[in-house]
Parts: C-alpha cells; sequence; structure tokens
C-alpha cells in the first residue's frame, strides 16, 4: 500500500506526479515550514489541500490503499451524477462538488514502472471537525453551543431519512462544521442514495457503528445507530459538559468518540458514562440515554428510526419537570386540559406500571403523559407520585455518592429537599461528606488560581475523580505534574532511594504518570532497596549463602560504600566454602590459602576442634617451610633445631629425596659437633677420624669450622683435602672457593704450617681448574669469543692443561676474532 512518506513525494511534486491537478484547472498544494506538503491523515486516506488561482480551495482526498477497486470509481462518479440533479446538492449536507480522478497520481512501482492511484476531490470545507469543536465547547462550557450542535444534527438526521440518503459511516471525525454552522459531511466511500445499487460490507467505525453489525440491513437505515449515538452526546454535553472528561476521545483522535467508547456501547450496563446519564434529572436525556441501551442490546435492525428517537426526545422534554436553578428550560405541556375519559385511561395506565414495581417507567409516563400538569390527577395521584420521585431521588443521590459524583448528589439533595425527607435520613453522613468536598473544591480552585502546588497536591486525594472539579482537571493535572516532578527530581539529586520510592509512589497516587527515565529510577530504587533489606537480614542471620550469592551475582554494585561490618561479613561469606572444604579435605596447604586471622578469629561458627586443626597444619606448614628453606641454604644449624622441634605430621609431608638430604646434613652436623668436641679437647687423633667423617658426610671442614681453631697439623690437612675436592669437581662450585681460599690465607696468615708457597700452589692449581671448565664450556657451545675472551684472561697457563685438539680450536678461534677485529677498524667490513 502506498506510505505517507510516497504520498508526501508525489504530491511535493505535483506537476510531475500528480495529474489530476491540472485536470481540475491547475493549484499549488500548501506547505509545512519543513518543506512538506500540508495534509490530514485519516484511518483510509490522507487529504491534502488544492489552492487555485481562482481562489477555490480544493480537498485532494488520496486512499492508503494500492487495491483499485472498480465499484468504488462506480460510487463516485454515480454520486456525482446523482448530486448533479436541480435541489438535490442544497437538500444535503455533502460539499458542493465531488470528482473521481481514477489515474489522478502517479506513483514509483516495482520494477521502476510507475503506478496510477485514485484521487477524490472536493470543495474544502472551511471548520472545524465536530469532534474538535465539541471538545472545545466542552473546555468552555459552552452549553448554548452544544445545545445548538444537537438541534442542528437532529435537523441534519432528519434531513438524510427524508432524502433516503446514507452516509454508511457517521463519526465525529467525518463531520465538519462550517464558519456559519452549517454541518458538512465527508468522505462518501460506503454513501448510499435512492437508485445506488451498491453494497455497503464495511461496520463503520467503532464507537458509532452498531456493536452487531449486519450487512443484510436495509443501507438506508444504516445511520439510525450513529445518529442516535451522536445526539444522545450532544444532549447529554449540552446538559453537562463536564462529562466529557469521564469519556470521548482527544480532539484529533482518528475515529474518536464524542461520549461512548466501543466499550460504553458493547456493554451499556457496565459503562460508567450510562450509569452517570441516569442520574442526571433530565427526563429527556434520560429517555434518550435509554433508548440507546436498548438500541445496543438489539439487533442492528431493531434500533429505532430517526423519527423514532425524534419523538422519545420530544414527548421527554415537553414534560420535563423543573429541578432546581440548573435545569435549562422550563417544561412544556400538553395543550388543553385532559377530559375525564382520557383522564382515567392515562391514570389506568399508571396505576398499571405502579402495580408492577417498575416505578422507573412510572416516573417518566408521569411526566410524559401530562397527568403531572392536570389538577385533578396531582390531587389524587400527585401524593404517590411524589414518594415515588422522592424514592427515586434517593436512589439516584445514593449511586451519585458512590460514584463521588458529588454535583449531581448536590443537585438532587437540593431540589428534592431530601433534607426535609425522613427516609433521606441515612443520606445525612453523606450529605455532609458532599458538603466537605464542596468546600475542597472550592479551596482547590483558590489554590489553582495563586499557583499552590503544594495545597492542590494536599486536596487532590479527597477529590481525585469527583465531578466538582472535572471542569479544572486540566489544570489540576498540570500543577500536580510539575509539583510531583519536582519532588521526584530533588529525590533523584539527594540519592536516597527510599525518598525516591515515596516520592515517585506519591505521584503515581495522585495519578501522575511517570516518564520512562522515572519508571526506570523507580525500579532500581526498589532493587537496591530490596538488595539492602536482604543484605541486612543476611548479615543479622549470618546466611553466608545469601551474603555470597548478593555478592557474587552484583545486586549490589550500585549501593555505595558498606559499613565495615558489613564488608566483612560478605568477605567472610565469599572465604568460607574454601575454609570448609579445606577443613573437611584436612588439607593443610588449602587450609593455610584460606584462613584468614582478620575474618576467621572470632569466628562462631569455628569450634575448638577446627581450630586445632588449622593450628596444627599452619604449624606443620611453617616447620615444613623452614626445613625446605634451611635445605636450600645448607643450613644445619637450622635444621638441627627444627628437628629438635617436629610438629605432629610434619615429617611425613616431606619428600622423599627431602628426607634423605635431611639425613645426610643431619650426620654431617653430628659429625661437625664430634669434630668440634675433639678440637676443644686437643685430641689430634680424634680430630683426624670426625674430619674425616664430616667429608665423607658431604660436608667440608672449611664451610663447618673456625680455621683459627684447628690444630696447624690437622687444619692442613683438611684444607688440602677440600681444595683437593674442588679443584677436582666437574663443574668447579667457585663459590666454595672463594670461602675455602679465603679460609686458606686466614691459615696462612696465623703463620701455620702451610706456609705461602704452598698456599700459592694450592691458589694456582684451583684457578687454573677453574679456567679449564671455562674454556671447555666454550668449546661445547661453539662460542669463539666466549674461547677468545678466557684466552685472554688466563694468566695461570691453564690452557696447557687442555688436549692438543682443544689447544688448536682455542686458537683457531682467537685468529677469527682478530681477522674479524681488524676489519671492523679498517672499515672493510
Amino acid at each position: 500500500m502506498p506510505t505517507l512518506e510516497q504520498l508526501d513525494g508525489a504530491l511535493a511534486q505535483s506537476a510531475r506526479q500528480v495529474p489530476a491537478i491540472a485536470r481540475l484547472g491547475g493549484g499549488t498544494v500548501p506547505q509545512t515550514d519543513a518543506g512538506h506538503p500540508w495534509r490530514i491523515l485519516g484511518g483510509e486516506a490522507v487529504v491534502y489541500q488544492l489552492r487555485q488561482p481562482t481562489g477555490r480551495v480544493l480537498a485532494l482526498r488520496c486512499p492508503l490503499s494500492d487495491t483499485f477497486d472498480q465499484r468504488q470509481a462506480d460510487r463516485y462518479r454515480a454520486l456525482s451524477a446523482y448530486l448533479a440533479h436541480p435541489g438535490t446538492r442544497s437538500a444535503l449536507p455533502l460539499a458542493s462538488s465531488v470528482a473521481y480522478v481514477e489515474d489522478g497520481l502517479t506513483l514509483a512501482g516495482a520494477d521502476f514502472r510507475s503506478a496510477p492511484a485514485p484521487v477524490v476531490a472536493m470543495d474544502w470545507v472551511m471548520g472545524p471537525t465536530l469532534l474538535s469543536a465539541v471538545d472545545r465547547a466542552c473546555r468552555a462550557d459552552d452549553r448554548p453551543y452544544l445545545a445548538a450542535l444537537a438541534d442542528a444534527w437532529r435537523a441534519l438526521a432528519e434531513g438524510l431519512d427524508r432524502a433516503e440518503f446514507a452516509h454508511g459511516d457517521l463519526a465525529a471525525d467525518n463531520v465538519l462544521i462550517e464558519s456559519g454552522g452549517r454541518i458538512i459531511l465527508v468522505d462518501y466511500d460506503t454513501c448510499h442514495w435512492p437508485g445506488a445499487d451498491l453494497d455497503i460490507s464495511q461496520p463503520g467505525t467503532a464507537g458509532y457503528a452498531h456493536p452487531h453489525f449486519d450487512p443484510r440491513v436495509d443501507p438506508r437505515y444504516r445511520d439510525a445507530y450513529s445518529t442516535l449515538v451522536t445526539y444522545v452526546a450532544l444532549r447529554a454535553l449540552a446538559t453537562r459538559p463536564d462529562l466529557r472528561q469521564r469519556g470521548g476521545d482527544g480532539p484529533t483522535a482518528v475515529g474518536g468518540a464524542l461520549l461512548f467508547s466501543a466499550v460504553d456501547l458493547a456493554n451499556p450496563e457496565g459503562s460508567t458514562i450510562f450509569g452517570l446519564l441516569r442520574g442526571l434529572g433530565q427526563p429527556a436525556v434520560e429517555a434518550l440515554a435509554q433508548t440507546l441501551r436498548g438500541a445496543c442490546k438489539a439487533a442492528p435492525h431493531a434500533v429505532p428510526s430517526v423519527a423514532e428517537w425524534g419523538r422519545i426526545a420530544d414527548q421527554a422534554g415537553q414534560s420535563a419537570p423543573r429541578q432546581g436553578p440548573s435545569r435549562s428550560a422550563a417544561p412544556r405541556g400538553p395543550i388543553g386540559p385532559l377530559t375525564a375519559q382520557r383522564r382515567q385511561e392515562l391514570a389506568t395506565r399508571l396505576n398499571s406500571l405502579l402495580l408492577t414495581g417498575d416505578e422507573e417507567a412510572a416516573y417518566r409516563y408521569w411526566y410524559r403523559s401530562g397527568l403531572h400538569q392536570d389538577e385533578v390527577s396531582r390531587v389524587e395521584i400527585g401524593p404517590r407520585m411524589a414518594d415515588l420521585e422522592r424514592r427515586r431521588a434517593i436512589r439516584l443521590a445514593r449511586q451519585a455518592a458512590g460514584q463521588r459524583d458529588t454535583r449531581t448528589f448536590l443537585t438532587l439533595w437540593d431540589a428534592h429537599r431530601l433534607a426535609e425527607a425522613p427516609e433521606a435520613a441515612a443520606l445525612v453522613t453523606l450529605h455532609a461528606a458532599a458538603k466537605h468536598r464542596e468546600a475542597l473544591a472550592i479551596a482547590m480552585s483558590e489554590a489553582l488560581g495563586a499557583g499552590d502546588a503544594v495545597r492542590v497536591a494536599d486536596l487532590w486525594p479527597a477529590l481525585r475523580g469527583d465531578t466538582l472539579i472535572s471542569e479544572s482537571a486540566i489544570a489540576v493535572a498540570d500543577t500536580l505534574q510539575r509539583h510531583f516532578g519536582a519532588a521526584i527530581a530533588a529525590a533523584l539529586r539527594e540519592g536516597d532511594d527510599a525518598t525516591v520510592v515515596a516520592a515517585i509512589q506519591a505521584a503515581e497516587g495522585a495519578g501522575v504518570a511517570p516518564s520512562p527515565l522515572t519508571r526506570k529510577a523507580l525500579r532500581q530504587a526498589r532493587d537496591r532497596l530490596r538488595a539492602r533489606a536482604a543484605l541486612a537480614e543476611a548479615v543479622a542471620r549470618d546466611d553466608r549463602d545469601t551474603l555470597a550469592q548478593l555478592a557474587m551475582s552484583g545486586t549490589l554494585a550500585g549501593m555505595g560504600p558498606l559499613d565495615p561490618a558489613t564488608e566483612r561479613s560478605l568477605d567472610r561469606a565469599l572465604a568460607w566454602p574454601a575454609l570448609s572444604r579445606a577443613l573437611a579435605a584436612d588439607d593443610d596447604a588449602a587450609l593455610r590459602a584460606a584462613w584468614d586471622e582478620a575474618l576467621f578469629g572470632d569466628d562462631h561458627r569455628l569450634g575448638p576442634e577446627d581450630r586445632q586443626q588449622v593450628e596444627r597444619a599452619l604449624r606443620r606448614l611453617a616447620w615444613l617451610d623452614t626445613v625446605r628453606a634451611a635445605l636450600r641454604g645448607r643450613r644445619a644449624s637450622i635444621l638441627s633445631e627444627a628437628l629438635r622441634n617436629v610438629p605432629a605430621g610434619a615429617a611425613d609431608r616431606l619428600s622423599a629425596a627431602e628426607r634423605r638430604r635431611l639425613n645426610r646434613i643431619a650426620g654431617r652436623d653430628l659429625a661437625a659437633g664430634r669434630l668440634a668436641l675433639a678440637l676443644a679437647t686437643g685430641d689430634e687423633a680424634a680430630v683426624g677420624i670426625e674430619l674425616d667423617a664430616v667429608t665423607g658426610a658431604g660436608g667440608s671442614a672449611a664451610e663447618l669450622l673456625d680455621w683459627a681453631g684447628v690444630p696447624p697439623g690437622n687444619e692442613r690437612d683438611a684444607l688440602v683435602r677440600a681444595l683437593r675436592d674442588v679443584s677436582q669437581a666437574e663443574p668447579m662450585d667457585h663459590g666454595r672457593l672463594a670461602r675455602l681460599l679465603a679460609a686458606a690465607r686466614a691459615v696462612t696468615s696465623a703463620e701455620s704450617g702451610m706456609g705461602q708457597r704452598s698456599f700459592a700452589t694450592f691458589r694456582r692449581q684451583a684457578l687454573r681448574a677453574g679456567y679449564v671448565a671455562r674454556y671447555r664450556d666454550a668449546l661445547a657451545a661453539e662460542d669463539p669469543v666466549a674461547l677468545a675472551l678466557a684466552a685472554e684472561e688466563d694468566r695461570v697457563g691453564a690452557a696447557e692443561l687442555l688436549d692438543p685438539i682443544e689447544r688448536a680450536m682455542v686458537a683457531e678461534a682467537i685468529a677469527r676474532v682478530s681477522t674479524v677485529g681488524e676489519a671492523a677498524a679498517t672499515g672493510t667490513v
């Protein structure tokens, strides 16, 4: 189907894409400030305006359908021919000219081909829609204008009925009001007139069409229901303009209802609007509303005709009683006095209604029949009817109070002097409440005038939905919007979730609809409040599962900083599962990883056995850490101390290799102790034996003893043995060698028996062994630079200890490095 963008584009290039304009005599299509064609959008078509050079203004109606309907083309051609008959056009409330241009519009189609579309042209009616005019009159409380519209509408319906012309889709936005007050109908897709052999299969606009559409109904009577709906709405609004705020749609709504919605018409018994009309105290409107109620429930073909519901309105209007200053017209009685026979006939009918208990029908008949103006009847039947009318007024007043229709309640109370009626004693409390609301309504009006939004908000809960302030409902809504909007904004700035929720709930309670952003803020604030409550409860109960879930789910992310005690509870809840698993598995490493003294030091969930288990694990691990560090550093004294205080089960956690190393070092430590004892006693034979025991256990006397205290003969033997071990080791332990040399120097400086020459010899041998190891490491890595550097630094002749092949490789490396250096110096590289 054509889109609005396609139609707008075509009308923007009307000279090329709208051939109908040239056929209609030319003209221009007005545009908006944004450069788009000015248009009015309907449910099934969009209407553009064409201004012609002659000053004539036409409406170009473009259907929103890409399906060509030949029947519609035939309908409009036949309608144009029908309206051309003398006197027909002036007798019908239609536009003065109608033209159907079958290919009046060209739109881009598939495969880059253009497709024609029809255009219906008619004179432009200068004036608002009936919907817009009624809405404006109700807002201005212009009851005379609304009454005049109702009279004009009835005259229009009667004229259509006489001409046997049916529009077929009467709705408030298909009716325009000219500046002079004349009503004009537009949109003729479903029209029927004498001689038109065209079926109507569409039900019409919801809210105006009969709830049980039947296409078999004679087209001439298709408008009976829609004209009745519109007439009843206009008559009701002329009596109570504020009713439109309880029903009806906005002035620009497509197919908008004046008063009755489609739901009201489908279920009149459950409709609030129909309920309000029962208590208006206007017999004409009440009778019409009762007629409409019956028409809603009857079959479409049984709907009263225009003439029938017109007679009902006349009879009720002529016999309407004056019921106080709010009534707009005095009742008109029948012409001439009643004869005795006629009086008897009417009284008999009235009595039969009273006997059946149908007081509502009896009440209406009393006024419709004219008995209420007959002197004899007033004397004979009047007191009884006065009691009936009072009971009716009490019933309607009670209904009005239940519907918060204070205006109707007070009107009935005053008009029927219910304060003087004993049977209305039960309404005294309701009357006092109604008077109180009336005073509040006056205060509300004063607050609105003074711009006191706080006072308006305070009064609103007591008056919300009451008819006393129906005329001020829009002003109240605007004031409440500003008031609660400011309160919500202040709460959001303050950042207190409870205040935010309270402010938004207060706004919603007052009927102020929050914006999407405000609803989002409300959801977030409620989520945070729920999270805080759940967190507080979980902390109080020490529910660690819930605390961990709250922490891991991200629920607490937007809550800001928490107090230290709560943070500690959350951290403990997160760490608790790991500690529980470690306790169950008796895993020392897992226990140390999970244990946190700050979290679990005072934890009531840990019993004495749990704490002992943790302490044993920590002691074992501390012992193991000490032992392993001592093993790596060969700290015999530390190992000795550790072995004197082994925690239960700690030794079992050492590996087999660690136990072997521990035993070896422990044995060496015992031998060193015996050696120290031998040295202290001066037993040279024992010293020699224990030195052999130390070195045999993998130790070195140079590492274990203070050589200054070793007797001369023994220290020489120990140093010789230790230096020989180091010089012959592959690879050489240079750190150990340095310590031995330092010890040897100390012995030499003490003028021991070794002598300077022996020390130099041993030192040279040790250094030569070290350089030999360096040469062979470089040879194994095939690194000529490392070989050349070792040869350059060799001051002890270690190269002599290499075999001939190794020496040749060293010489070749030195020559190669020298050649490269000379080339770099001369720049020939």
